[in-house]
């Protein structure tokens, strides 16, 4: 016959119990604000991506039934959040039937937490892979609808770039008076503006940083790479020279 457990006994393991129970919930709620550290340090980022792992999954001997435990990073609760699921499937039913349930991180049964806190590190490596998956695919259609951007928008015309570059260069007022003064016309991908000086003139006067700028506000204007030059229309001192020398001899 059993011996059954004395009062004495009953009041130790209620003791031990409420002992265990209050480091169990103060453990918990550690563990909890840990892992919402980690959430917070996610959120910050603002990736807009979502991304799950596995975590626990169960099936009955027949393969008909299972269930499924995941830890995810998504939207839940109209939040970015860490957040748990469970899912399970029922192949009996015809239907095919399944349900699904989700919990915030802190919400979700205890030990599903606990079991979850060990795939945190392989979901921020999922995280990684699917942002990284995601800025290929932005980077592939921006190119494509740049593309078609271009295509659709009416192409520049020159008096439209003259103003571009000379509005860009409106702090260098003699480069831009040089060029106000000069023939401008667009080539291809070139715009091409021929003026009053020698090359060594429009060398001085022609900075890098004027380069830049004239060419990037022409770009910018035109929607597409543009490439931007300065020509003389005064020939270099030799070729006069020769000119000269030949109208001589034409002459005697």
């Amino acid at each position: 016959m059993t011996q059954a457990v004395s009062p004495l006994d009953v009041g130790k393991y209620l003791q031990e119990l409420s002992s265990t129970a209050k480091t169990l919930n103060e453990l918990t709620d550690k563990l909890t604000k840990e892992v919402s550290a980690i959430e917070d340090a996610v959120n910050r980022l603002n990736l807009g991506v979502e991304a799950s792992v596995h975590v626990e999954s169960w099936g009955d001997d027949s393969g008909l039934q299972s269930g499924l435990w995941r830890l995810a990073y998504g939207k839940h609760a109209g939040k970015w959040c860490l957040f748990i699921e469970y899912l399970t499937e029922d192949r009996n039913a015809f239907p095919e039937d399944g349900t699904y349930e989700a919990w915030l991180f802190k919400d979700a049964p205890r030990e599903t937490r606990v079991k979850a806190v060990s795939k945190i590190p392989d979901l921020l490596a999922r995280l990684v892979k699917e942002s990284q998956d995601l800025a290929e695919k932005i980077s592939d259609r921006l190119t494509y609808a740049h593309e078609i951007a271009t295509s659709l928008a009416p192409a520049a015309g020159v008096d439209v770039l003259r103003e571009a570059v000379l509005g860009a260069l409106s702090n260098q007022p003699m480069l831009a008076s040089l060029l106000s003064g000069g023939q401008w016309k667009v080539e291809g991908n070139s715009l091409l503006v021929t003026v009053a000086a020698s090359k060594t003139m429009i060398d001085m006067s022609f900075t890098s940083e004027g380069r830049r700028l004239a060419s990037a506000a022409a770009s910018g204007r035109a929607g597409k790479p543009v490439m931007f030059q300065v020509l003389p229309s005064v020939p270099p001192l030799r070729q006069v020279a020769n000119d000269q020398s030949k109208a001589r001899k034409e002459d005697q």
